[in-house]
């Protein structure tokens, strides 16, 4: 059975997403200090979304984020993220 059918056969939900959803939802998340690849932040994008269809006010919702941004670097030519470096002795002060 393809996915489709066996995702509604099962009560289930298929969302599209555009890759500006998936990109919006990497940079929050990296606004938050984690960065995360593209398809590891699919899923915060797929839940944005499925906020914006239908109430989800009692929903237990789980996100597993796996997959740094490490393995995707040029994705941040696509950010207007700034990207700061510091040597180790100055982030041993800081904290």
């Amino acid at each position: 059975m393809p996915f489709f059918g066996c995702s509604k056969k099962n009560g289930g939900l298929t969302l599209c997403l555009k890759d500006e959803e998936i990109l919006e939802a990497q940079s929050r998340l990296a606004g938050e200090g984690l960065f995360a690849q593209p398809a590891a932040v699919t899923s915060v994008a797929a839940i944005k979304k499925l906020k914006e269809l239908t109430p989800l006010k009692k929903a237990r919702i789980v996100s597993v984020i796996t997959g740094s941004g490490l393995k995707y670097p040029s994705i941040l030519e696509r950010h207007s993220l700034s990207v700061e470096s510091i040597s180790i002795g100055d982030l041993e002060a800081a904290l």
